[in-house]
């Protein structure tokens, strides 16, 4: 998939949410390859948060709930 066809396909709002993270969402559908990725959003990212130290979003794919990035 080149480029411009990746940012279309983000950029349909049809396809895909913004969520703010809380500690109430379940993560169990995320997984990256980069396993620093996992461990911040697992371990860290929520905290961060309370903390004021930063601000995490998830994209959630619409039709099936999962954590897309």
């Amino acid at each position: 998939m080149n480029p411009a066809d990746l940012k279309s396909i983000l950029a349909d709002k049809r396809l895909f949410s913004l969520e703010q993270l809380n500690e109430k969402i379940r993560l169990d559908s995320f997984s990256c390859r980069i396993e620093e990725y996992n461990d911040y959003l697992f371990r860290e990212a929520v905290r961060s948060q309370k903390d004021q130290m930063a601000l995490t979003w998830l994209l959630r794919e619409r039709s099936t709930g999962s954590i897309a990035s």
